[in-house]
């Protein structure tokens, strides 16, 4: 396990809602045969946006031996992954899985390794209620979540069709007793903590439901399902930190596409254990 003293070198919430950073935020560390380089990227699902064709260029220029993607959940299923990935086009992969999704097509069909570094939603959940989260609040949460992703589809066909097996998946991998777990009740949930009607096809704001950064503007009307996401954000950051540290010992070449705060908010303990490591 990496020594506390590198954990606790990631960035808080407050921390990074102080930082300026531009995006895409990239940069690299690299020591004896040692290569990092961290590409960390806006969100986005649309074929068209330039950000694939600088990811592209970052990945040539890092010539990596292991790709890290986010939020691809293929522990059980990784053959699957890897034939959908070579089956579908690039801007398919793009509108499925936006960043993620090219990066992972790009490692699949260059034949490079590739993992995502995620902890296991079980683990989250659990985790969530440990922190003293209540149930009700998580699963309000999590469709809030999904309702962000959703936005981002230039292809929709309703989010109550869309947010259907991710609630069946949630009700499988919590199992609570006595729980409803109705998207009409998530709904009903999420309102009554932001505190008016929630309209989920044309709603602007969802981002900022579950933004884990206390901005400065926004600071005061953050809400439990903010507090729930910075709770996430700080969990998979320090799992994030673990695997990238055992990759390095098995191989010399990552290549790291993740959300840009998770990188910037990960540098410093990144940078902290370079320094350190005898390679």
């Amino acid at each position: 396990m990496a020594e506390e003293s590198i954990q606790n070198l990631i960035m808080s919430a407050e921390e990074y809602a102080q930082r300026e950073h531009e995006t895409p935020y990239l940069f690299e560390l690299e020591k004896g045969p040692k290569f990092l380089f961290y590409f960390g990227s806006p969100h986005i699902k649309d074929p068209r946006s330039l950000i694939f064709s600088q990811i592209q260029s970052a990945f040539e220029k890092a010539k990596p031996d292991l790709v890290l993607v986010e939020g691809v959940n293929a522990r059980d299923n990784r053959e699957a992954v890897n034939e959908k990935a070579k089956s579908v086009s690039q801007d398919e992969a793009i509108e499925m899985a936006g960043e993620s999704g090219f990066t992972l097509r790009l490692a699949i069909t260059n034949k490079i390794d590739w993992d995502s570094p995620e902890p296991s939603n079980k683990t989250l959940y659990s985790y969530l209620l440990e922190q003293g989260f209540a149930r009700e609040n998580i699963f309000a949460w999590e469709v809030m979540q999904m309702l962000s992703q959703y936005q981002r589809h230039l292809k929709r066909g309703g989010f109550k069709e869309f947010i259907a097996p991710y609630i069946e998946r949630f009700k499988k991998q919590t199992g609570w007793l006595d729980f409803n777990y109705a998207y009409d009740q998530a709904l009903k949930i999420a309102e009554g903590i932001i505190g008016r009607k929630i309209e989920v096809e044309t709603e602007t704001n969802s981002p900022d439901f579950t933004d884990p950064t206390p901005w400065p503007d926004r600071k005061d009307r953050q809400t439990v399902l903010n507090k729930i996401s910075v709770a996430e954000s700080l969990l998979r950051d320090r799992f994030m930190i673990e695997e990238i540290i055992k990759a390095l010992e098995r191989y010399n070449r990552l290549f790291i596409v993740y959300g840009a705060s998770h990188a910037v908010m990960q540098e410093p303990a990144l940078r902290s254990w370079f320094a350190r490591a005898d390679f």
